[in-house]
């Protein structure tokens, strides 16, 4: 998509890994920001991660912030649970991503068709999924002093239990917020894993 490398925090492909270890790696920048704490997920190399049982993988970087832009390749058998999210102790900064709703700094959910299928997440304060934009928020000046977690929820220093029993089969972090162009060719390259 034209993304340059070094807005590319962090890329997680479990899907065509070749072990559940080789997908704890940042293949951005092997070596940094790896994850190293998860309660494991069932992986498979033609699927990726899927969730359940408590299961959850926490992203090692606490930089979240309203230019952030994070994206997932998934599927949800059923509605329930987080493709991703983290959570301040306080209640007012939250993001949060599932297949049928969305909160970012609200306290308040944003609900908006459920789509099972999907590459979407958030590009600063609005969600997309298949290249369109589902939701948006209020802009604000935020930043969440917590990590977050895949197939979960993470709230600032333990799990908050919003398991998801679906399957990611790949993850994104950038520190800018996507052009339209550059998403749309992100949202390709991952379709074609």
């Amino acid at each position: 998509g034209g993304i340059s490398a070094a807005n590319c925090i962090a890329a997680y492909q479990p899907k065509g890994a070749a072990s559940f270890d080789a997908s704890l790696v940042n293949v951005a920048n092997p070596g940094t920001l790896n994850i190293t704490q998860y309660i494991s997920p069932t992986w498979d190399a033609s699927a990726g991660w899927t969730g359940g049982g408590g299961s959850y993988l926490l992203v090692p970087y606490v930089g979240i912030n309203q230019n952030t832009t994070m994206i997932a390749r998934y599927t949800s058998p059923v509605t329930s649970g987080c493709v991703f999210a983290g959570q301040t102790n306080s209640p007012n900064t939250y993001f949060n991503f599932l297949p049928h709703n969305s909160m970012w700094n609200t306290t308040s959910w944003n609900p908006y068709t459920e789509i099972k299928d999907g590459i979407g997440g958030f590009v600063g304060n609005k969600v997309y999924v298949n290249k369109n934009i589902v939701a948006a928020f209020t802009d604000a000046t935020w930043s969440l002093d917590s990590r977050v977690a895949i197939l979960n929820r993470w709230r600032k220093t333990a799990l908050s239990e919003w398991g998801y029993s679906g399957t990611v089969a790949a993850v994104a972090i950038y520190n800018i917020r996507l052009s339209t162009d550059q998403l749309n060719g992100l949202t390709d390259a991952m379709a074609a894993l």
